[in-house]
């Protein structure tokens, strides 16, 4: 807390949340299949929207992330001219699940995509242990492959917070130009 003239600001934390992925009844991960069609780099490109998508939560906005409709949202990519997208809800405030991705063709995320987004909402509301995936983005990659997925996102991640000059995480929501703090006046 910091007081001035009359007035104390409080700093707002970034909401930080747990991301999971959604996991059929057949043990089947749609999420991480699609991870495996995807080129390397596109795919250290989405990781690092999941990392963002942990470390802002729900006060990630465009052009990283938006709304749909439903209680639906979805992480934007984009690589050599194409749109990936991957399509996620909240359960609670605490944690994001990340249903499944698409390579977007055209202006919108199809409805039927949107449709098996809140499907897959319901179903995993009903029962989150069933349908939360145990494991990481890239546990079917080779150990050379991996290695360069996670030093790809943690370089990229670097470059966004440097040239956003985060040194702290309540910079960001700063940089951003969204309010930090609530201004109080003391008696």
């Amino acid at each position: 807390m910091t007081i001035g003239t009359n007035i104390a600001t409080f700093e707002v934390p970034l909401a930080a949340v747990k991301v999971v992925f959604y996991q059929e009844s057949d043990g089947e991960c749609p999420i991480m299949d699609w991870f495996d069609s995807l080129p390397p780099k596109a795919r250290a490109k989405c990781f690092v929207r999941i990392e963002r998508l942990a470390e802002m939560g729900h006060e990630l906005k465009r052009p990283e992330a938006d709304y749909l409709r439903g209680h639906i949202y979805e992480l934007r990519a984009k690589h050599d001219g194409v749109n990936y997208r991957m399509l996620y809800f909240f359960n609670g405030r605490g944690v994001a699940v990340i249903s499944h991705g698409i390579v977007k063709q055209r202006d919108d995320v199809p409805n039927a995509e949107i449709e098996l987004a809140i499907r897959r909402m319901k179903v995993f509301s009903e029962n989150p242990t069933d349908h939360t995936f145990e494991g990481y983005p890239w546990q079917n990659e080779s150990k050379k492959q991996a290695m360069f997925l996670r030093s790809s996102v943690a370089v990229i991640l670097q470059r966004k917070r440097r040239r956003l000059n985060l040194r702290k995480p309540v910079q960001a929501l700063k940089l951003r130009g969204e309010f930090t703090s609530y201004g109080l006046m003391l008696a």
